[in-house]
């Protein structure tokens, strides 16, 4: 399951939890239900009026323009989104430059703007500058390294970024809607509080694996069943 967010004031949250600038990388799945006119929210690391960076998505008639923004500072990058499908996107500022991406690609201009260190906090919410919107989230994250790009691109293809980089994980909310807070899958503890968001259908990502099975050296790819074999002597 996902979380649906569709009325003013829904969110999900927790205090900010990577104060870096530099080298970094936030995400996760997002599915446009309904379009208008304004800007919400998708994801945001520190406080959208002072510091830290996010991706929002700025209504435009019929469709989506996603944007990042950094609190109090740049707006860049981007392009349109189609409503009723789930897209991967993500923010990498890698080496001084910020990157947003859709689908595993890039996705517009790139900027070498830095942002101001977070200090409010990491959540996914809805409605903060305009009118109702309705959306789904699903999987948002934050890193303390800059993913590759075929890190990134796996991602979209709907690998979990627990399976990628979990050493560097900060915050992970599955958002599998069964619990609230929602559980962070990081191990640092920073399970998101929950403000009015529903349950609904999940992103298109593949299954979870028990960590026991990576300590172990498991592949995370589960295989096929296996086939009964019946032999019928014949006389």
């Amino acid at each position: 399951m996902a979380r649906l967010l569709n009325a003013t004031g829904q969110n999900i949250s927790v205090a900010a939890s990577v104060t870096v600038v530099d080298n970094f990388t936030m995400g996760g799945w997002f599915f446009v239900n309904s379009v208008g006119v304004g800007s919400d929210c998708v994801f945001f690391n520190g406080n959208t009026a002072a510091n830290g960076y996010g991706i929002f998505v700025e209504w435009n008639g019929a469709t989506g323009e996603t944007r990042v923004v950094y609190g109090a500072g740049a707006i860049y990058g981007g392009g349109a989104l189609t409503p009723n499908e789930w897209v991967h996107l993500v923010l990498r500022r890698l080496s001084g430059t910020g990157q947003l991406f859709k689908g595993g690609a890039t996705f517009g201009a790139s900027n070498g703007t830095a942002p101001g260190a977070p200090s409010g906090n990491f959540e996914v919410s809805l409605a903060v500058f305009s009118t109702l919107r309705s959306f789904r989230v699903a999987e948002p994250f934050i890193c303390d390294v800059a993913l590759s790009n075929n890190e990134i691109t796996a991602l979209a293809r709907g690998e979990k970024i627990s399976q990628l980089r979990r050493p560097n994980l900060k915050t992970h909310w599955p958002l599998w809607g069964i619990a609230s807070p929602e559980p962070d899958l990081s191990g640092n503890g920073k399970h998101g509080t929950v403000t009015g968001a529903s349950r609904i259908d999940h992103a298109p990502v593949g299954r979870y694996v028990p960590r026991r099975a990576y300590a172990q050296g498991i592949s995370p790819i589960l295989p096929p069943p296996i086939q009964s074999r019946i032999s019928i002597a014949t006389p």
